[in-house]
């Protein structure tokens, strides 16, 4: 994967906000001598709280649409594809591909083609959709207490250009070729993703 001598931290090739280093502590393994309890008066036994079951939790539907961006490059002799990952940080920590909620009024193409453009800067000029490429998965999480069950479709789209505009939501992006983008992935639903799209890059021949 090539280097971007930009970059302070981080993977090679991975623009970031930098990170800090926490260290850990450990506890020692000693122990003192056995301390006997004390034979106590029985206390009143108090009401336990019932918790709300999982299958009682309020869900609610959502759906994001995005894409697999990928551009082509060469390194010397040797032809490579480069798929663009975005280093997201709202809710939690991890790397994905750039997608997001559909609007109201609008279809799949349009919510990616948006959603693209407010996370990365890249219009509609700068991309070519591959068509025949369209991956959809179900996945579901708790947030503040109430389950959240989604889908997500992911088009294959090409880019023109390696310039990318960050959205506040992200810390970082990175052009990556395929072993190292597999490697970045914190959910294996994104790694089937873009097994999807490599695969199908791969059987079409001049893509």
């Amino acid at each position: 994967m090539p280097q971007d001598r930009n970059i302070k931290g981080g993977f090679p090739g991975i623009r970031n906000g930098g990170g800090r280093t926490r260290r850990r502590g450990g506890r020692s393994s000693r122990r003192g001598p056995v301390q006997r309890a004390q034979p106590q008066q029985q206390k009143p036994q108090q009401r336990q709280q019932r918790v709300q079951p999982k299958d009682q939790m309020k869900t609610i539907f959502e759906k994001s649409v995005g894409a697999v961006i990928f551009r082509r490059a060469k390194f010397g002799s040797r032809d490579a594809v480069l798929y663009l990952i975005l280093h997201y940080h709202q809710n939690d920590d991890y790397w994905e591909f750039p997608r997001g909620g559909v609007e109201s009024g609008e279809n799949e193409t349009q919510t990616a083609r948006r959603e693209i453009r407010e996370e990365t800067g890249l219009k509609d000029a700068d991309l070519r959709f591959v068509q025949g490429f369209r991956a959809a998965i179900h996945y579901w999480y708790v947030l503040k207490g109430t389950r959240r069950s989604k889908d997500a479709v992911y088009f294959l789209a090409e880019s023109k250009t390696d310039g990318i505009a960050l959205s506040k939501e992200h810390l970082g992006f990175t052009w990556a070729e395929y072993d190292d983008a597999m490697k970045l992935f914190k959910f294996d639903n994104a790694r089937n993703v873009l097994k999807q799209a490599n695969e199908f890059l791969e059987g079409r021949k001049g893509f």
